[in-house]
């Protein structure tokens, strides 16, 4: 379960460096509910998530 929740604040973190919001904010933003969020991602929003994890 810890580990569950340090990979959720790291995801967090790398989504509040180039969106500027968290992975559930962003999945707001996107009108997402139960979809994947990378598969409803544009080519920009990959490539600065990929940047983001680097």
């Amino acid at each position: 379960m810890v580990k569950c929740v340090q990979f959720a604040s790291l995801t967090d973190i790398i989504y509040k460096t180039w969106a500027g919001k968290t992975v559930k904010e962003y999945r707001q933003f996107k009108g997402l509910k139960k979809e994947n969020l990378r598969d409803n991602m544009t080519n920009t929003e990959l490539v600065l998530n990929m940047l983001a994890e680097l």
